[in-house]
C-alpha cells in the first residue's frame, strides 16, 4: 500500500514565503516520486534497477568466488585423505580375501593323501597369489601346521588337523605411499584348517 506524500509547503524565511519550492524525494518499491512544489512527478525505476543490480551482483559473484576458493583450500586435504583411505581399505579387503583363498586352496591340497611335501602346498598357494597380483616374495613364507605343530604334511595321518596360514605385510600391498607409515606394523593373513583324508 503506497503512502501519500505530505502536502507541499514552502519554508518560511523571516515570515515571508520563499520564492523556490522545496524538493522532497520519496522512494517507493517500483517508482520514484518527486514532489516539486505542488506538482508530483513519477519516474520509473525499471531502467535504473537492472544497472545497480548488475553491479551489485557482479561484486557478489567476485566475493562468492573468493569464498569458494577458500572453502576448497580448506576441504581439499580432507577430501583427498578420505579418498585415499577408502582406496587403501578396499585394497586391504581384496588382499585379505586373496590370502584366505590361497590358504584354502593350499589346505585343500595339503589334506589329500597323495600330497607328499609342503612344496606342493606352497606351489598351489603361489599360483593363487600370482592370480591376484601378489607374490611369495612380498608375503611371509606360508606356515603349515599339523595338529598345531609346524611340520611337513607328509607326517600327517588320517583325521589330523592341517592348518595353512598365509601372511603378508600391509605396507607391501599399499596402493599409495600415503599410508605406508600407518600400515607398517599391520599384517593381512588368511588361515584355514582342514582334516587330513
Amino acid at each position: 500500500m503506497k503512502r501519500a506524500p505530505p502536502k507541499a509547503d514552502c519554508n518560511r524565511i523571516g515570515g515571508a514565503r520563499c520564492a523556490l519550492p522545496t524538493l522532497r524525494l520519496y522512494q517507493e518499491p517500483e517508482e520514484l516520486l518527486i514532489l516539486i512544489g505542488t506538482t508530483m512527478h513519477t519516474v520509473s525505476l525499471s531502467r535504473i534497477r537492472p544497472r545497480t543490480t548488475r553491479v551489485l551482483g557482479h561484486r557478489r559473484k567476485i566475493a562468492r568466488r573468493g569464498a569458494a576458493v577458500v572453502e576448497l583450500a580448506l576441504l581439499l586435504p580432507l577430501l583427498c585423505t578420505i579418498t585415499l583411505g577408502m582406496m587403501e581399505i578396499g585394497r586391504g579387503t581384496m588382499v585379505s580375501r586373496a590370502l584366505s583363498t590361497a590358504a584354502r586352496n593350499g589346505a585343500q591340497v595339503a589334506v589329500l593323501p597323495t600330497t607328499l611335501s609342503n612344496a606342493t602346498v606352497i606351489s598351489r598357494i603361489n599360483s593363487v597369489l600370482t592370480d591376484n597380483n601378489l607374490s611369495l616374495s612380498t608375503a611371509n613364507p606360508p606356515k603349515i601346521f599339523v595338529n598345531g605343530v609346524l611340520a611337513d604334511v607328509s607326517t600327517a595321518m588320517t583325521n589330523d588337523k592341517i592348518t595353512v596360514t598365509v601372511q603378508i605385510n600391509a605396507s607391501q600391498t599399499s596402493l599409495t605411499n600415503f599410508s605406508v607409515s600407518l600400515l607398517q606394523n599391520m599384517t593381512y593373513s588368511g588361515t584355514i584348517t582342514m582334516m587330513r583324508q
